[in-house]
């Protein structure tokens, strides 16, 4: 089983929130102690972002143990208690009721359709009297958590939902600086004219290192941080609502000559030409540092890159007044006819192809 604690429910996202509409298949089963036992197996298969629920009644102080034979799926524990579970560590419950242990693929595996087996041996022992005071005068406190755990800092970006309009096109930029957090949050409300809106600040993390509170002028949202997503929560929220639509999907960022052009890894596509490599990128998105002679800060393309001939072209290019294609549009052109070079190392698209491809 993984290690990696991205702290429960950033994985919602991966398993039922998935906010660019995939859709999941669930398993539901209650897990079933034969008399005396304290033990019990269960098994099963996932793919993709399909998961798998396992119901258990527990009470407060007994302690919880999964091992799983699986080395990619994650297990979480959910309900009066929410938890990342790693092998055969125990977990001391805070609450009598209904347990939750879920199953399911992290993000990057879900999203090619990654497929894993797996048997689940289920543990719940229940302490001497001896024991429980300890227990209860000395929790454990798990030391891994998203702020030391999880790549978190870089671009994200989604469309999540408005009121008012078609949606808000959202960017966000978390920067890991020595011993603090900045970020900065570009909101543009579809088809709204006057909808363009920034702010940055600094971030604190919050008690449980799994949530950021964003601390700009007039700006007090919270963040819960997950492996390769973020999201946004609602007031007195500790994690994402399961049908949450306001998740953010990190993005890959190349910077230089002034630029940074962001790509949706999901929107890349590399193919064989003949003998030659040849990635496609959808909606790739490029901001300039200052506006352009021409006037705009940024511009939204599908791009070409020609691998071996390190020439790329670009083709459905809008050109807009504000970054993260915010403002006005000044202008639309571009034609997979007309090849360019790049200009020299620091060349953004040349970045973009030594890093697809290879």
């Amino acid at each position: 089983m993984k290690t990696t604690l991205v702290s429960t429910f950033f994985f919602f996202a991966a398993a039922c929130c998935m906010p660019f509409g995939a859709a999941a298949k669930e398993c539901r089963q209650e897990v079933v102690f034969a008399k005396g036992a304290t033990t019990a197996q269960v098994k099963g298969v996932i793919s993709g972002y399909s998961y798998c629920d396992y119901l258990l009644r527990a009470r407060k102080g007994q302690r919880l143990t999964v091992h799983s034979t699986s080395r990619q799926a994650d297990t979480m524990l959910q309900g009066p208690m929410e938890q990342l579970l790693t092998d055969d560590d125990p977990v001391t419950l805070i609450a009598d009721g209904v347990y939750t242990v879920r199953v399911l693929m992290p993000r990057a595996l879900a999203r090619k359709g990654a497929e894993e087996s797996y048997t689940l041996n289920i543990a719940i022992v229940t302490p001497s009297p001896a024991e429980q005071p300890a227990e209860a005068a000395t929790p454990v406190v798990d030391a891994h958590n998203a702020k030391n755990s999880v790549d978190w800092p870089g671009y994200y970006h989604a469309v999540v939902p408005c009121a008012s309009c078609p949606g808000i096109d959202t960017w966000l930029l978390l920067t890991d600086q020595t011993n603090s957090v900045r970020y900065s949050l570009t909101e543009n409300y579809l088809e709204e004219e006057e909808g363009f809106f920034q702010s940055a600040g600094q971030a604190e993390w919050g008690d449980n290192g799994s949530t950021l509170v964003l601390k700009g002028a007039d700006e007090s949202r919270v963040l819960f941080i997950g492996e390769g997503a973020v999201s946004f929560l609602s007031e007195g929220q500790n994690i994402p609502e399961e049908n949450s639509k306001y998740w953010l999907d990190k993005v890959d960022a190349f910077t230089g000559n002034q630029e940074v052009l962001l790509v949706n890894p999901a929107k890349v596509d590399a193919r064989m030409a003949g003998q030659k490599k040849v990635v496609s990128i959808k909606e790739s998105v490029m901001n300039f540092d200052h506006p352009t002679d021409s006037g705009h800060q940024s511009l939204k393309a599908d791009l070409e890159i020609y691998c071996a001939a390190q020439q790329y072209a670009m083709s459905a290019v809008t050109y807009y007044e504000q970054p993260f294609t915010g403002g006005k549009v000044i202008d639309q052109g571009g034609s997979k006819e007309d090849l360019l070079e790049f200009s020299g190392k620091q060349d953004v698209l040349a970045l973009a192809a030594e890093y697809y491809c290879h």
